[in-house]
C-alpha cells in the first residue's frame, strides 16, 4: 500500500508510476507532469555492452562532429537495433547534465528519424525524447574511466565538478534517485513499492525470470509483490537480501550496512568481510553488518519502527554522533562539516526531525558540548565548545 502524500510536505515526495510506452516514469499529482525517470528494458547491468559501446561513440561525436564518415558509421550502428538507439539516447543524455552543448546528430537517432529508418529493415515503435529535466535509467560500466574523465573535463570548467560529478555518476548507474530531503515512492512493473529515502539511488533489473534491484546508495523500504516463481532480491554494497513477498529496510552507510524486517521473512547474506554472513530475519528483526570486518550485529526492531524515515524522523538509539551527522547529511542541501573527532565519538539516543536538519543537528551535539555554526545557508560546522 502507497504510504499518503503528506500536503504540507509535497515537495519532499513524490510518487512515480511507470510508462512502459514512452519509456519514462512520471510524478502522481503533479499539475504539469515532466519525466523525472527513465525505465530500463530488460537486465541492464553495469556491463551493458551496448551501453558501453554507446558511451563511445557519444564520446567520438564530441570529438569529431563534421565527420562525415563517422556519421555514416553512426546511422549503420544505430540502425543494427533498437537497443542501440535507446542507449545512444541515454548516453546522450548523460553528457546533458555536465551543461555540454545539445546532442549532436539528434536528427539520425532521435526516435522516427529518417536517417535511422532508412537503415532499418522492419517498422520501429517511435517515442520522442522526453521533454524537461531528466534524471536518467542508464547503466554505464564503472570501469569505462575515459567516459568519465570527459564528464569530470566538462564538469570542471563549468566550475561545479566537487559537487556534479557524484550526482552524474549516480544518474548514470541508477533508474531511480533522490536529493537533499527528498523521498520517492515508485512502483514496479511487478507491482513491488519502493520507498527512496533523501540522497539515495536505484537501479532495477527485470528479466521474465528474476527480479533484481541494486540499491546504489542511501536507503530504501521494500514492499515486495509475491512471487514465488520470480523471487526479489536485493544487492547493496556487497549485501544481499532475497525473498518472495516482504517489506524490509536496507540502509547503506559508510561504516555498516543495516536491514530491517517489517513482515515476512527475509535472506540476507555478504561476502566482503572476513566473516561471512548468512541470516534469515522474521518480522521484528534487524542486522547490522560492519563493513569492515564482516561481523553482524543481530536484533529486535518493533515492526511499527522500521524505516521511521518515511514519516519525517531519525530514531537512533546508542550510536555515534559522526552516524547522526552522516545521516541528517542527506537531508542537508548542503555540506556538514564535523571538526572535532572527540565529539564525533559521543554516543547518543534520540528521535531527531529530519524535515527540520540544523535543529536536529543542535539537539544531538549541545548536550555533549557541540556547536553548530552557520557558516553559510550551504555549510554547517560542528565543533566543540
Amino acid at each position: 500500500m502507497l504510504p499518503p502524500i503528506d500536503p504540507e510536505k509535497r515537495a519532499y515526495q513524490t510518487v512515480y508510476w511507470e510508462d512502459p510506452e514512452a519509456g519514462i516514469a512520471y510524478p502522481r499529482g503533479l499539475n504539469d507532469p515532466f519525466p523525472v525517470g527513465m525505465m530500463t528494458d530488460g537486465p541492464q547491468s553495469a556491463h551493458d555492452p551496448v551501453m558501453a559501446e554507446a558511451l563511445d561513440w557519444v564520446l567520438k561525436v564530441k570529438a569529431r562532429p563534421d565527420d562525415p564518415s563517422l556519421r555514416t558509421d553512426l546511422i549503420s550502428w544505430l540502425a543494427t537495433s533498437e537497443a542501440n538507439a535507446k542507449a545512444f539516447r541515454k548516453a546522450e543524455r548523460v553528457w546533458q547534465l555536465t551543461g555540454d552543448a545539445p546532442p549532436a546528430h539528434a536528427e539520425i537517432w532521435a526516435p522516427g528519424a529518417p536517417a535511422l529508418r532508412q537503415g532499418r529493415d522492419r517498422p520501429q515503435a517511435h517515442h520522442g525524447p522526453p521533454k524537461g529535466p531528466p534524471i536518467l535509467a542508464v547503466r554505464a560500466r564503472a570501469s569505462r574511466r575515459k567516459v568519465w574523465l570527459g564528464l569530470a573535463s566538462a564538469a570542471c570548467a563549468a566550475g561545479i565538478a566537487v559537487l556534479l560529478l557524484p550526482g552524474l555518476r549516480l544518474a548514470a548507474l541508477a533508474d531511480y534517485s533522490t536529493g537533499s530531503a527528498e523521498s520517492r515512492v515508485v512502483r514496479l512493473a511487478d507491482g513491488s513499492v519502493v520507498t527512496l529515502a533523501a540522497r539515495s539511488a536505484l537501479a532495477v533489473r527485470f528479466t521474465p525470470d528474476q527480479r533484481n534491484v541494486e540499491l546504489l546508495s542511501g536507503e530504501a523500504f521494500f514492499e515486495v509483490a509475491h512471487d514465488a516463481t520470480r523471487p526479489f532480491q536485493v544487492q547493496a554494497a556487497g549485501l544481499r537480501a532475497r525473498d518472495i513477498g516482504t517489506a524490509f529496510d536496507i540502509d547503506i552507510e559508510p561504516g555498516d550496512l543495516q536491514v530491517a524486517v517489517q513482515s515476512g521473512m527475509i535472506g540476507v547474506s555478504y561476502r566482503d568481510g572476513d566473516f561471512p554472513v548468512d541470516e534469515t530475519l522474521t518480522a521484528g528483526e534487524r542486522l547490522r553488518i560492519d563493513r569492515s570486518t564482516g561481523r553482524a550485529d543481530r536484533g529486535k526492531e518493533p515492526p511499527g519502527g522500521v524505516a521511521p524515515w518515511r514519516t519525517g524522523n531519525l530514531v537512533v538509539e546508542d550510536v555515534s554522533v559522526s552516524d547522526v551527522v552522516q545521516r541528517l547529511r542527506r537531508y542537508f542541501p548542503g555540506y556538514i562539516w564535523l571538526r572535532d573527532g572527540n565529539l564525533g565519538q559521543r554516543r547518543i539516543s534520540g528521535v531527531y526531525d529530519l524535515n527540520d536538519p540544523v535543529s536536529a543537528l543542535k539537539a544531538a551535539v549541545e548536550p555533549h558540548a557541540g556547536v553548530v555554526t552557520e557558516v553559510t545557508p550551504f555549510l554547517l560546522v560542528i565543533s566543540a565548545r
